[in-house]
């Protein structure tokens, strides 16, 4: 079995490291994206966060039990004939790869399997010969040094750390802030269906955004197209994570530049009976919106953000910017525009989440300075509700009992609002509450957990007063 256990190992290794650094389709990869599909749904995500939190863990988790399953499943085949094995591995790979590449994966399952077979016939002769049974080890010791070596390609960007925040109640100092009005790229959160090595890389030769279902005119425009042909224009845009938790940072205010989805629209002509768009995304990301919203003046399609282009994290050459809405309605790496007659339930719906993710209003506490008894403290904040503007924002010291109304500094229409208040505290603990207004009605006070329609509750921090 030592022999197989080399090849699986190799064959796992060099799929996933060709995948990392030259886009080729890996079984491995596919694998995985059938685990997080699964860990996805809102039962399994709960699960998963309230064991592991809210970093990236549970993709950890998921990345290294799909290579343990992939490993384990090609290692047993070493039971049967090589060419029955290789057979296998391509039925697995054909299997694994087909969502994705259609016909095309009968030639890349047909390649896995003659690498499988190669790398076989090459061990047989040590897997006879007890001499060579050393040989044999520091074979296989390289084969996982290599594997480690891919994982580590593709993990590390998680062990870089988490960019979201967990709702729970902390003390002075340990408060993490968001930046004051606009938010760099750099400093934007970050959240996908993969994990940051396997995003794609797409080149802007060879890339175009088709458009095609009940158009009249179907085409395919390049990135130079879409910016000569249609006027740009600029959106201030607060971007917001459906999983973010009560205080949480998936949150970014910043300045998008692209086209509006209605001129390209237009152009290509609609066709009678559409009602609804898909957006489709070069990761395997899908989405749906009644046609209707899609044609309003604020639907972009972005390729620039806070003046510059947008980079491979947050999805070169272009993106959907879609006020009022969560960003899962919002595809990166975007490649197809398609309408149609009746609904596509999108991939986290598909999953049980929300099926339209409007945007709920939440306020958070950015920053706590550093408190003392009798002397004044500026406190500062973010609220926002979407398309609703807000209209109030309220603070209390108190734990909640009394309510002092907060200074409001005004953005964009789609933009997150700034709140400040000055405050003289007492000594001792204090607890600091904020909550938001918009279209009359206050933020809801239900602590909800953020599946499937998104987070809710009012912010509650722990302060001591020196």
């Amino acid at each position: 079995m030592m022999p197989a256990f080399i090849a699986s190992v190799a064959l796992s290794a060099i799929s996933l490291l060709a995948r990392v650094f030259l886009g080729l389709p890996s079984p491995l990869e596919k694998l995985y994206n059938a685990m997080t599909f699964w860990l996805g749904t809102p039962q399994m995500f709960q699960l998963v966060h309230s064991l592991l939190g809210f970093g990236e863990a549970g993709k950890i988790a998921a990345f290294l039990g799909s290579s343990l399953l992939f490993i384990g499943g090609l290692t047993l085949l070493g039971r049967a004939s090589i060419l029955s094995a290789s057979l296998g591995v391509g039925a697995i790979s054909l299997v694994l790869l087909f969502s994705s590449q259609g016909l095309l994966a009968i030639v890349w399952a047909a390649a896995y399997a003659a690498l499988y077979y190669g790398i076989r016939f090459v061990l047989q002769p040590l897997e006879t010969d007890t001499a060579k049974r050393g040989t044999l080890r520091t074979l296989t010791g390289g084969a996982v040094g290599v594997l480690g070596l891919g994982a580590f390609g593709v993990l590390q960007p998680l062990l870089r750390g988490s960019s979201s925040a967990v709702a729970a109640p902390v003390a002075n100092g340990n408060l993490p802030k968001l930046p004051d009005g606009i938010v760099s790229q750099q400093d934007l959160y970050y959240v996908s269906i993969n994990n940051e090595a396997l995003d794609p890389r797409i080149n802007e030769e060879t890339w175009s955004l088709e458009l095609g279902g009940l158009v009249k005119n179907p085409q395919k425009f390049k990135l130079q197209e879409l910016k000569d042909q249609f006027t740009p224009q600029d959106l201030e845009f607060t971007m917001s994570c459906i999983s973010n938790p009560v205080g949480g940072t998936l949150i970014g205010n910043c300045i998008w530049r692209g086209l509006r989805v209605k001129d390209l629209l237009e152009k290509v002509g609609i066709e009678a009976g559409a009602k609804w768009i898909t957006w489709e995304a070069a990761d395997g990301f899908y989405e749906s919106l009644p046609l209707g919203q899609a044609l309003e003046d604020n639907v972009l399609l972005a390729y620039f953000i806070n003046g510059e282009a947008l980079n491979s994290k947050h999805g070169f050459p272009l993106r959907v910017i879609l006020p009022g809405h969560y960003g899962m309605k919002q595809p990166r790496w975007l490649t197809k525009i398609s309408l149609s007659s009746e609904e596509r339930l999108g991939y986290w719906a598909n999953r049980g989440w929300s099926r339209t993710a409007y945007v709920q209003p939440l306020s958070r506490i950015d920053d706590l300075p550093k408190l003392k008894a009798g002397e004044v403290a500026k406190l500062r904040g973010i609220a926002y509700a979407g398309i609703q503007p807000i209209e109030k924002v309220e603070v209390s010291t108190d734990g909640g009992q009394t309510w002092t109304n907060a200074k409001l500094e005004k953005r964009a229409r789609y933009a997150w609002t700034r709140w400040s208040l000055d405050w003289t505290p007492k000594s001792g603990n204090q607890q600091l509450v904020v909550r938001c207004y918009a279209n009359g009605q206050v933020q809801s006070e239900e602590v909800r957990d953020s599946l499937p329609e998104a987070a809710s509750g009012w912010q509650r921090l722990n302060a001591f007063v020196a």
